[in-house]
């Protein structure tokens, strides 16, 4: 927890979004930092996504292969 804020993705979202983020002193915002780097490294790994990606084109490549065949 802590990596960020969520709001409607509308003027008014983000109006708040920025109060609240502009709110926090130094110290919320240097753990809203690390947290947003945390998750951000943990769900955006560019070798796993090259794996998921080279896996789902294994995928493909596979059942157009079968559907050739029938």
């Amino acid at each position: 927890g802590g990596a960020g804020f969520a709001a409607p993705d509308t003027v008014a979202g983000v109006e708040s979004l920025l109060e609240r983020f502009l709110a926090l002193d130094g110290a919320a915002r240097e753990r809203m930092a690390a947290g947003a780097l945390a998750v951000f490294e943990a769900r955006f790994n560019m070798e796993r996504g090259a794996h998921e990606l080279i896996d789902l084109l294994q995928e493909i490549a596979k059942n157009r292969k079968q559907l050739s065949y029938k």
